[in-house]
């Protein structure tokens, strides 16, 4: 069974993918994140973007769209 659920939105389009370990979650979600906008530190230094461990959000990213995503522990819950 895998232990960690990357929950992806776009403006309200919700997707999700399971994966063994936090790892493997969390470089998932960096690859989407840093795929969702042109300049990423830039949309950071803006507060337009912010990504941490188990989160990230960017705000009028690729298409003027707008991501969110979490990560959720299975076995926490």
């Amino acid at each position: 069974m895998k232990r960690f659920m990357l929950v992806q939105v776009i403006e309200r389009d919700m997707s999700y993918e399971f994966f063994d370990t936090l790892k493997e979650a969390q470089t998932e979600m960096r690859n989407q994140f840093y795929c969702s906008c042109y300049e990423p530190e830039e949309y950071i230094d803006d507060q337009m973007a912010d990504i941490k461990e188990m989160s990230a959000w960017v705000t009028d990213g690729n298409n003027h769209d707008d991501y969110d995503w979490w990560i959720v522990d299975l076995q926490a819950q």
